[in-house]
């Protein structure tokens, strides 16, 4: 028997789910042919990339000219706009902390 075993997303990444691992090591015992595949750390790895970093710091950047451009911001948008500010400038802080580990 050939089989998939997928952990699905929007549990914690850092307390694995230890299920699949036995199931999977019980299958395999057996003589069964098993893949085992952790969404939720694939989608982590994915997003924790740099060129994902930098895409959404262009779009926070885009964003930000918009919101900057008008003469008035309703209450969301100068909520938006406020956390826009805070996430460009932490930029350069928060690239560090991720090239550090």
């Amino acid at each position: 028997m050939k089989a998939v075993l997928i952990f699905p997303p929007g549990g914690d990444i850092s307390q694995p789910y230890t299920s699949l691992p036995y199931l999977t090591a019980a299958l395999k015992k057996n003589g069964h042919s098993v893949i085992q595949r952790d969404l939720g750390l694939e989608a982590f790895k994915f997003f924790m990339r740099a060129e994902h970093f930098k895409e959404c710091y262009q779009l926070a950047e885009r964003r930000f000219k918009q919101l900057d451009k008008r003469r008035k911001l309703s209450f969301r948008q100068q909520k938006e706009y406020r956390n826009l500010c805070d996430l460009l400038f932490a930029r350069e802080d928060i690239i560090e902390n991720y090239k550090k580990g």
